[in-house]
């Protein structure tokens, strides 16, 4: 892995690659804030330590009530001197990784102990801390391929999509704020973890299988939340490495104008996610023949490939080639 991005060939022939939420490219949060941030989580981790010595409880208490709310809060004061809404998200990634490391490293977690935790929430509020400690432990590859194993922990997260899913608009096509709720954040920690349990093939298989599962982060694309939409639309790009998934999304009524409409994003993370999932999904002929039938989409993935942002043109040439047309 590199920068918390795999990439992979499919059959030979498709240039599938897998991403990562982890993955965030560089320049797009000022370096010297992420520095900031890291000597805050470095500080953050030691005073953890020092309050785990006299307390006998969970980790995931101590990750989601101790380091993270100082955190974000730095990282909303970024957020609104940047004048951008998706930094304070993305931001907090990296800043996870590094917590999630560090306090694996010092103070082993049982992962199941933490799944058992959201299992045992009856609402949205209950479930709060749990799926937000889950969603950096999942930043870990060895905590993440435990949890997925488990069994318990997909079923639950889904769960948590599905509260959200009354929030039924397109919202990669505007950048206006909607009222955060606690139901939002749920769903937007669990479309995170969802996103980091498909950077492995079990997990792709396990997400796979579940009943209506592919509907439901498709339902999450389409939601208000942009944060939610984008980690959504990041896993659903991963499982098209799966052709089951490939199969479940093209039975679904008006899949693929939904993704053909991401990829007009105003985000450069959604229009990464969105072409970066064309590219993935044009890996057989349905599927290539779905997506050209939609007006537009060659001539975006045309445009997408002189895009700013080096992953987008690496993925939106891609994308083309895989649909056997040349990008020049």
């Amino acid at each position: 892995t590199t920068n918390g991005t795999t990439n992979g060939t499919t059959n030979g022939t498709t240039n599938g690659t897998t991403n990562g939420t982890n993955g965030v490219p560089d320049g797009y949060v000022p370096q010297e804030q992420l520095r900031v941030l890291e000597q805050r989580a470095i500080y953050l981790e030691r005073k953890l330590t020092d309050f785990q010595q006299g307390m006998q409880q969970g980790q995931a208490q101590f990750l989601s009530v101790v380091a993270l709310p100082p955190l974000v809060a730095l990282l909303s004061k970024f957020c609104e001197e940047a004048e951008n809404v998706s930094s304070s998200t993305w931001a907090l990634l990296r800043a996870e990784e590094h917590v999630a490391r560090l306090s694996l490293a010092m103070h082993p977690t049982h992962t199941a102990l933490v799944v058992e935790a959201l299992c045992r929430c009856e609402s949205a509020e209950s479930a709060h801390d749990a799926v937000c400690a889950l969603s950096i432990l999942s930043c870990d590859a060895v905590s993440r391929k435990e949890m997925i194993v488990d069994g318990r922990a997909i079923p639950a997260l889904f769960a948590l999509l599905a509260d959200s899913a009354h929030m039924n608009q397109s919202s990669f096509l505007t950048s206006s704020r909607h009222p955060i709720t606690v139901g939002t954040l749920c769903a937007r920690f669990a479309a995170m973890t969802l996103g980091n349990f498909s950077l492995e093939e079990r997990g792709r298989d396990d997400v796979c299988h579940v009943p209506h599962g592919v509907h439901s982060l498709l339902n999450t694309i389409r939601s208000q939340d942009p944060e939610a939409s984008c980690f959504a639309l990041l896993c659903m790009g991963n499982l098209f490495m799966q052709p089951s998934a490939r199969s479940m999304f093209l039975n679904c009524p008006g899949s693929i104008e939904t993704l053909a409409e991401c990829l007009e994003a105003v985000s450069v993370h959604a229009s990464r996610y969105a072409v970066g999932a064309i590219r993935n999904l044009a890996s057989d002929d349905p599927s290539r023949e779905a997506l050209l039938s939609v007006q537009g989409v060659v001539e975006r993935l045309h445009e997408l490939s002189a895009h700013r942002n080096g992953k987008v043109r690496e993925h939106a040439e891609a994308a083309l080639s895989n649909l056997q047309i040349t990008s020049s």
